[in-house]
């Protein structure tokens, strides 16, 4: 048996095709096998190690983790993508804290690192949660990087000793708040059916005493759709201040309710004009970034997920992203590693988040192309079994969103709302606008 330099040779290749990206010539494996004289076996042991090379030369380093501390939750809400809930899948400290230390160790030089808790209900795993920021401050002090914590929460557990903890070390929270009684109560339930408005909604102002900025995670239904407005409306009298808005996929989305999706978001608009104007404390991230402002994203892949950014399991295996999680564990697609090991696929990390991406035929085609980066590859797989073929739901609503800034538009430039001085920073995703 001919042993060979698989380093070596992958290494080679990763340099040949260099600046060009990620990009396989249909010749590779030709070559390999008709020039290099390596058998087919051989051929694909290079080709795997050098789209791992080339992972690593391409993909930045992990600069941000999301823990899933718990598959258990207080809510059985309707289209919660953690599909089966688990009492007993909780994160032990240990794993948080190997999670932690592998994060410092794969970050490289960026400055800051970023830590979202997650699940399920964060807050019933909370000791994990004050071991994990422990460590994290005494990593960052070390090294001299910041670090930041952020947490989605329904806010049913959250008791004045975690608010105050919250508070002192800075741990961002997003509410998930779908709107007045009636709506959220539709689809936002405890275990046994009971609706959960009255234990959140009341609490704002206790919850805004240690987090005076509160964002509001709001997800619409097709058959609430009408009622967005007057729900951002209400939230917003209550003690929101920011809406992060997104229409539950998986549900039946016919075009005359994406339509009728996008006129609530034009209300929702001459609101945001209107509270701004008069001084009132609002944001809302998509008013904040024209058409004409934006990047050209043709023949650009994915998001976040898997680049720069992984979600690490209850049990400590690390996937691109939660809603990957969710979707594909068990699929045999998108596992990474183990927080114990680091990414042992990175071949697979490569796959998901290639920044060039030649598998995307429908992509190539479509007027939209320069807006849209190929959807969320959890929904794709979801919706066409694969992670590159984008679904029609995130197709429609890209739509949607082209659509809601050509009306949009012109009434914010008109109020001197899309024109920040040029060299402003844009704010932390959770925090009021500068």
């Amino acid at each position: 048996m001919v042993c060979i330099d698989v380093e070596s040779i992958a290494s080679g290749i990763s340099d040949w095709l260099g600046a060009e990206g990620p990009k396989w010539p249909e010749a590779v494996e030709a070559r390999l096998v008709q020039v290099e004289g390596l058998s087919k076996r051989d051929a694909m042991r290079v080709i795997s190690r050098t789209r791992g090379i080339l992972g690593e030369k391409f993909l930045p380093p992990i600069a941000k983790i999301e823990l899933f501390l718990t598959e258990d939750c207080t809510n059985r809400c309707d289209y919660c993508f953690v599909r089966t809930k688990n009492e007993h899948n909780y994160m032990s400290k240990e794993t948080a804290l190997a999670a932690v230390d592998w994060l410092f160790s794969v970050c490289g030089d960026t400055e800051e690192v970023r830590i979202l808790f997650f699940g399920g209900e964060p807050l019933l795993n909370f000791e994990v949660i004050r071991a994990v920021t422990f460590r994290a401050e005494e990593l960052a002090e070390a090294r001299e990087k910041k670090v930041r914590f952020d947490m989605t929460t329904n806010g049913i557990p959250a008791t004045e000793e975690k608010l105050k903890f919250m508070a002192e070390h800075r741990i961002k929270f997003l509410l998930s708040l779908d709107g007045d009684r009636e709506t959220h109560d539709k689809c936002r339930r405890l275990k046994n059916g009971k609706g959960t408005y009255d234990l959140v909604a009341p609490r704002l102002a206790e919850f805004k005493r240690y987090q005076p900025w509160l964002g509001s995670r709001m997800t619409v239904q097709p058959d609430t759709v009408g009622r967005l407005a007057k729900n951002v409306r209400h939230l917003h009298s209550i003690g929101i201040n920011q809406f992060i808005i997104g229409a539950a996929d998986g549900a039946d989305w016919p075009q005359s309710l994406v339509d009728e999706y996008t006129e609530q978001w034009e209300q929702i608009a001459d609101f945001y004009i209107e509270t701004r104007r008069n001084g009132g404390q609002i944001r809302i991230t998509e008013f904040e970034e024209p058409l004409d402002g934006r990047p050209n994203l043709t023949g650009l892949w994915g998001c976040q997920a898997g680049r720069d950014s992984v979600c690490v399991s209850y049990n400590g295996d690390i996937y691109p992203c939660s809603k990957m999680l969710s979707a594909c564990r068990g699929e045999g697609v998108s596992y990474l590693g183990n927080v114990w090991d680091g990414i042992t696929d990175v071949e697979e990390r490569a796959n998901v988040a290639m920044i060039w991406h030649p598998r995307r035929p429908k992509c190539e085609v479509c007027d939209l192309s320069w807006m849209c980066a190929g959807g969320c590859p959890a929904l794709n797989w979801e919706a066409t079994g694969s992670l590159h073929q984008p679904s029609e739901f995130d197709c429609r609503f890209k739509r949607h969103e082209h659509e809601l800034h050509k009306r949009v538009d012109p009434k914010l430039k008109e109020a001197g709302l899309l024109e920040p001085p040029k060299d402003r920073k844009k704010p932390e995703r959770y925090a009021p606008p500068e």
